[in-house]
């Protein structure tokens, strides 16, 4: 995103973290969670899919992930939301 709009890469990040009070790390890990959480409510994709669509390759990280920022696996959250 720096490149594209022609500025630092540290001025973009203090740009960012003051536009929205948070990281782009963070910003973009909440976004690849609420996307996670989204498909394993309204889909029948199996967890590896779904962990490859918000950008894991090791199922086993992703779950990892899942369970430390919603205190439960992907396949509980699943079941505790489903339709």
């Amino acid at each position: 995103m720096a490149r594209q709009y022609d500025i630092g890469q540290t001025t973009m990040q203090k740009l960012f973290k003051a536009t929205y009070y948070q990281s782009i790390h963070s910003f973009l890990m909440s976004a690849r969670l609420e996307y996670a959480c989204t498909l394993l409510k309204d889909s029948q994709a199996s967890i590896t899919f779904i962990a490859n669509e918000v950008g894991y390759m090791n199922t086993s990280k992703f779950s990892a992930f899942f369970k430390k920022e919603k205190q439960m696996t992907p396949k509980m959250y699943r079941q505790l939301y489903k339709n």
